[in-house]
């Protein structure tokens, strides 16, 4: 009842208007987790394939190639990154691919130049010292002939000097060469000239022989040989070869009475250029 005695229906109090939603945060295109349920969100940027696949690589050292593929995916893959502008990651990975990659090729090189010699070197020396002395007799034999124009000592009318393995001998002493027979050791050399006298006939009652054939075993198990043909024969081949010029061959196994001429290739193809 109010105050002048009178009663009045109350009053209803004023509606309260209800509170604004919470803002919702912007959403960009393309940006990780815009469609899932919590768009605020966002998921974490893959890792790259490519920073994944230099790490791993560069793990496996198989022949010193996945190291250089390790290398490779990891300048692809941070070269990927950058261009992806934050949406990919993975650049540590491929930055440890890359080192690892390096330092395993480093190692790998450094293993084959101590490996090469280790295995291959022994082999090399081995062959080296009969080779050598082929290239001495060669060099020898062909002063001879440029001389005389004959690889036949009977040309210079010196009786004692009657093979071509004797003239060698007294003009290089520190080898010892032999005109029948085998070579079992590599400063000995077998020669044989008068063989080959059939394919020139004579000159002023002299039997000429423009080729030449040496002999000579190597430790390493092989017999070396070369031949020089200073004239090609009017027919037929000396040693399978029909042309003039040096040819070098190798045979092996070496029999038990050593290194002879007998052994030396006869057919076409059997020599080449140099020593293989």
């Amino acid at each position: 009842m109010a105050s002048d005695g009178k009663w009045y229906a109350p009053q209803a109090p004023p509606p309260v208007a209800p509170l604004p939603p919470p803002p919702t945060p912007p959403s960009y295109p393309g940006q990780p987790g815009a469609s899932l349920g919590n768009p605020g969100l966002a998921a974490a940027p893959p890792t790259s394939g490519f920073a994944i696949a230099s790490l791993v690589c560069s793990l496996l050292f198989f022949l010193g190639v996945t190291p250089i593929l390790g290398i490779i995916f990891g300048f692809v893959a941070r070269s990927r990154i950058r261009r992806a502008g934050g949406t990919k990651k993975g650049d540590g990975l491929a930055v440890n691919g890359i080192v690892l990659g390096f330092v395993e090729l480093i190692v790998f090189v450094l293993l084959l130049a101590i490996a090469i010699p280790t295995f291959f070197g022994p082999r090399i020396q081995n062959n080296e010292p009969a080779r050598a002395s082929l290239e001495n007799a060669l060099t020898t034999a062909k002063v001879f002939y440029a001389r005389f124009q004959n690889f036949n000592p009977s040309v210079q009318g010196n009786t004692a000097l009657k093979t071509l393995a004797a003239v060698l001998h007294a003009s290089e002493p520190q080898l010892n060469f032999l005109s029948t027979g085998g070579t079992l050791n590599p400063y000995t050399v077998v020669v044989s000239e008068s063989a080959y006298a059939s394919n020139y006939g004579e000159r002023a009652g002299v039997l000429v022989s423009n080729a030449a054939l040496f002999v000579a075993y190597s430790h390493a198990g092989k017999c070396w040989f070369i031949l020089d043909i200073e004239v090609p024969p009017a027919s037929g081949t000396i040693q399978g070869e029909t042309s003039a010029g040096t040819f070098y061959a190798s045979s092996s196994p070496v029999p038990a009475g050593g290194c002879t001429t007998a052994q030396a290739p006869t057919a076409t193809g059997g020599w080449s250029n140099m020593f293989q």
